[in-house]
């Protein structure tokens, strides 16, 4: 995969600001602004935020006043109300990027990163046991859990693989992939966070760091299909990755329920 040169903003997000009226329509369903009521924090002082970094006046800004990126919940009810169908939430993302690279997020967030780079996931767990789940819902190693050359991948996701309320969703891909014949694999412990808390952060480069370890380890078992059962997995190998790596993915990648619907289809 290529390295990622195009630096931000990108024409789109200069293009997004500059179609933006600030008619405030969109600070009516913000749930943030709604909650709190403070205008710092209403999507049109965001796009204050992010004209000012791009003006070059990033180093007047405070910690405290750009702390509001961190605030807004990244939910697009703000694209989805605006008149001009401005991709607002891209923009928030852009504004997390300024803020990261100015070294101005909350302090709170670094403590975060670091366990997040040091181990490969969110939750601070030893990356060894990205695998434990397996023996704790009794699934021995030959069903596929050691890495191996494979049709399919089962990207496990954090939270699937290290939180018990959502390891039963593993269980059941790996008896639906087992009851279908497939030929899968996982990447064992040698999988890496999809990327996503990185991108929230505003650390585009750690992203693209871990996307480019995650489809290396794809390719290294040369599997044709990459399945994911986390919708925030499948949102960044699908959305994502390509943006972040600067070409096209080598295999297809699908969440497990299309993979489901295409054997419905065939059987039918």
């Amino acid at each position: 995969m290529k390295r990622k040169s195009e630096a931000l903003p990108k024409r789109y997000h200069v293009l997004n600001l500059d179609t933006c009226m600030r008619c405030t329509l969109c600070a009516n369903i913000c749930p943030t602004y709604i909650a709190s009521g403070d205008l710092k924090v209403a999507p049109a002082s965001r796009i204050k935020l992010i004209k000012s970094f791009m003006e070059g006046k990033g180093e007047n800004l405070t910690r405290e006043l750009c702390t509001e990126a961190f605030r807004c919940t990244l939910c697009g009810r703000c694209m989805e109300s605006c008149p001009f169908s401005i991709r607002t939430v891209d923009l928030w993302y852009l504004l997390r990027y300024y803020t990261c690279k100015a070294g101005k997020r909350p302090e709170t967030l670094d403590s975060f990163e670091e366990r997040l780079l040091s181990n490969r996931n969110p939750y601070g767990a030893d990356s060894s046991l990205r695998t434990y789940w397996a023996e704790m819902l009794g699934i021995s190693d030959p069903s596929g859990l050691t890495p191996r050359k494979a049709k399919v991948v089962l990207f496990m996701g954090c939270t699937p693989a290290y939180r018990s309320v959502a390891q039963d969703t593993l269980g059941a891909a790996v008896a639906l992939l087992n009851k279908l014949k497939e030929s899968w694999t996982t990447l064992g412990n040698d999988e890496w966070c999809c990327g996503c808390p990185l991108l929230m952060l505003g650390n585009r480069e750690a992203a693209a760091e871990f996307a480019r370890h995650n489809v290396e380890a794809v390719k290294a078992v040369d599997a044709s299909v990459l399945v994911t059962i986390c919708a925030t997995c499948y949102k960044m190998f699908k959305l994502e990755y390509e943006e972040l790596l600067g070409g096209p993915l080598p295999f297809k990648v699908l969440h497990l329920t299309e993979l489901l619907s295409k054997y419905v289809t065939e059987l039918n």
